[in-house]
């Protein structure tokens, strides 16, 4: 008896269940090396970024101190040198407001330290030292160094070598004489908050760590076992190289493969940077572990859904394309910049409902994130105690209106600082001065037009920008000037 032939409803049943799951399977492969190589590059992007954001962080930070120091060497007190006492109260004030300095000092034209915080080195001859001979010349800022002269007098609670970062400035008396320099140095504390504050919402999650990489490829800052040690990673020679943020894998000298974040710094406004290279890790197992997961998961599925398809053909297909295709036309409507498409939810599907659910969290999440990038760029630009707009605005707007390609226009500038305000916060205590600070704000604020700009330059500094005509900007500047005076002194 001839063997049992299958049915033709069989043999359809069986060809179209290979046929999809084969065409399932290649899919679920491609797919997941696309998700893979996206995954990595989300993965790594994100560790750029970070690295991006330490060395960024670490430049601001080292050209405000910059800024700071050659502001505080046009001080009376040091361009005439001549009461000690006052002198060492000046360097006193100065290492207690700032955060993580470990010594501040003024020496004389001989290089010879006048007065120094807690008195420390007094005396003490710095010429052959990078804090004087380079602070002579110019405003400096010197990178990283073991404590030599102070390393003995500090206290040192963790026990490892003390590291500086010096920030100088030359003094000159009022006939523009140098008489001396005042320098700073900063405890490498204040490198290690930066990062950890950059990197602490990843740290549990991610396994993330953050690395500082001088330009001899000495690793500044990082995990115990690497710091100190010469790092020789292709990271750092793209890093110098392009000198654009990159990412890669690679293998440390643990043996480990790690996606590795790197960034150069690059500097800030008129401060140069000094080069050093910021990484950022994270093992790749646990970078791209996702990747995997959802390889194997499309895989899986892809099984199931041949199954699916050999039972209920071209119906299961469409009913559950549907609410994808209706997903993906709202996703493009967002991405047109249609803010008020909602992504569409079907709780038919778990899938598709999970789907729907993370993508509208995500939405909601690059929404968040351009908020707050927005609030960022906000507070960059403006004072913090009066609100008024601060340094870099006023340098930036003041760009912008001699930019202008317009002969007609023009702008003046009027700068003023408060008589007498030293007094105030002497006598009453900061709080004081900061009200006093922003009730001159509020009362610029009133006297100008609404396009005029007031600005707080730091202190009791104010500059206050008025765009007009070329030829009646003069006097537009006189009368605002008396209006401002009068508006202050009542």
């Amino acid at each position: 008896m001839p063997a049992r032939l299958p049915t033709l409803r069989n043999r359809l049943a069986t060809t179209f269940a290979l046929l999809f799951f084969a065409f399932a399977a290649l899919l679920a492969l491609l797919a997941g090396n696309q998700a893979s190589r996206e995954i990595e590059g989300d993965s790594g992007a994100s560790l750029s970024d970070t690295a991006l954001q330490i060395a960024d962080k670490l430049d601001r930070e080292l050209w405000n101190r910059k800024q700071t120091v050659g502001l505080l060497a046009t001080l009376d007190v040091l361009r005439e040198p001549g009461d000690l006492v006052h002198l060492r109260e000046l360097v006193d004030n100065i290492k207690r407001s700032f955060d993580i300095t470990a010594w501040v000092g003024f020496t004389g034209a001989d290089g010879k330290v006048i007065a120094a915080s807690d008195r420390l080195l007094e005396g003490a001859d710095l010429t052959q030292r990078p804090v004087f001979i380079n602070g002579i010349k110019g405003e400096f800022v010197g990178d990283v160094h073991d404590a030599v002269m102070l390393a003995r007098s500090l206290p040192n609670p963790n026990g490892e070598p003390m590291k500086f970062v010096d920030v100088a400035s030359p003094v000159e008396d009022h006939d523009g004489r140098i008489v001396g320099t005042l320098g700073v140095h900063l405890s490498w504390e204040w490198a290690r908050r930066i990062q950890a504050s950059v990197l602490s919402p990843q740290l549990s999650r991610r396994k993330v760590e953050g690395f500082v990489i001088a330009t001899d490829g000495t690793v500044l800052l990082g995990s115990r076992a690497l710091l100190g040690t010469k790092l020789d990673l292709p990271a750092i020679d793209a890093a110098r190289e392009t000198r654009v943020p990159g990412f890669r894998e690679e293998i440390w000298p643990d043996g480990k493969a790690y996606l590795t974040g790197y960034a150069l710094g690059g500097g800030y406004l008129d401060y140069p940077g000094l080069g050093w290279v910021t990484l950022v890790r994270q093992p790749a197992d646990q970078a791209l572990g996702h990747a995997f997961r959802m390889r194997r998961t499309i895989l899986l599925f892809a099984i199931g859904f041949s199954l699916v398809f050999a039972a209920a053909g071209w119906l299961a297909a469409g009913w559950l394309a549907g609410p994808l295709v209706r997903i993906a036309a709202t996703a493009d409507r967002i991405r047109s910049g249609d803010a008020n498409a909602v992504i569409p939810d079907d709780a038919r599907v778990r899938e598709v409902h999970v789907l729907a659910r993370s993508l509208r969290a995500l939405v909601a999440s690059l929404t968040d994130g351009e908020t707050a990038l927005s609030h960022m760029e906000t507070k960059a630009y403006r004072d913090a105690l009066t609100g008024l707009p601060n340094r870099a605005e006023f340098q930036r707007s003041v760009l912008a209106l001699a930019a202008r390609d317009d002969p007609a226009k023009a702008f003046a500038c009027l700068y003023l600082d408060l008589d007498r305000f030293k007094p105030i916060n002497d006598t009453h205590g900061h709080a004081v001065g900061d009200l006093v600070l922003q009730e001159v704000g509020t009362r610029l604020r009133e006297a100008l037009r609404g396009h005029d700009l007031v600005a707080r330059l730091g202190g009791d500094e104010f500059v206050l920008v008025l765009p007009g005509e070329a030829g009646a900007v003069r006097d537009l500047a006189l009368g605002v000037a008396e209006r401002v005076i009068a508006a202050i002194g009542h």
